[in-house]
């Protein structure tokens, strides 16, 4: 039988901790935890330990562990991950140099292209005003004339 997800409590341990953190290294006869350790609780008991820095375990033998354990390493791949991966700011401050490099590329052959297309833009519309305009009595290339 499966234990619903919420029967799980999985926190950052504190310095409130230290006793919990020594009962558990006493179970596996090994060195105290020390560093960044997540404690995970079950029905409201803490049941298993894991340090983030050496990926140790240990889990209370008397209970049923291994969907808590599961999820520990999860929560562990994740914290480590966030942790690893640069801010948001950091990596839109990094993006800028790049961007503005790319940004006054495409500007300069934006305003290039630009510019021609201006150029045509206007050549073509005085052509066209002045077509447009000279079966018009008393205007001259879109301009009225005193007639």
């Amino acid at each position: 039988m499966f234990a619903a997800a919420n029967t799980y409590h999985i926190r950052s341990a504190s310095h409130e901790d230290v006793d919990t953190l020594n009962r558990f290294a006493a179970l596996d006869s090994g060195k105290p935890f020390t560093g960044r350790v997540l404690i995970g609780y079950l029905d409201g008991a803490p049941a298993a330990v894991l340090s983030l820095d050496d990926g140790r375990v240990i889990a209370d033998p008397s209970r049923h562990t291994d969907h808590l354990l599961a999820n520990l390493r999860v929560r562990a791949i994740g914290v480590r991950a966030y942790q690893e991966s640069s801010s948001l700011r950091q990596r839109l401050l990094a993006a800028i140099p790049e961007f503005r490099a790319q940004m006054s590329t495409a500007a300069a052959t934006s305003r290039n292209g630009h510019i021609e297309h201006e150029l045509l833009l206007n050549g073509a519309s005085e052509q066209h005003a002045g077509v447009q305009h000279a079966e018009a009595p008393g205007i001259q290339a879109g301009v009225l004339v005193n007639a």
